[in-house]
């Protein structure tokens, strides 16, 4: 097998990025919840707004707290069509 210095590199680099992509997901799974500003900036703050005002989806605090983040249900803000 004859490869090319750059080409070995690059395998390398792609190999260790999914090793790297692969420990991720392992130690911290995908989380089905969003925050607020995680929403606004996906859907647009009116949107969001709309949605919760409506009743689609539901607000949560993280904390019991005032300052504690909102977070919202990722399954529940796209809009049922």
């Amino acid at each position: 097998m004859n490869l090319e210095l750059y080409k070995l590199k690059n395998l390398i680099m792609e190999m260790s990025l999914m090793g790297a992509a692969q420990m991720l997901k392992m130690t911290s799974p995908a989380s089905d919840n969003l925050s607020q500003r995680e929403a606004y900036q996906a859907f647009g703050k009116g949107r969001v707004k709309r949605w919760v005002s409506t009743g689609m989806i539901g607000k949560m605090r993280s904390g019991s707290t005032i300052r504690s983040k909102f977070h919202y249900l990722s399954n529940k803000l796209l809009p049922a069509i």
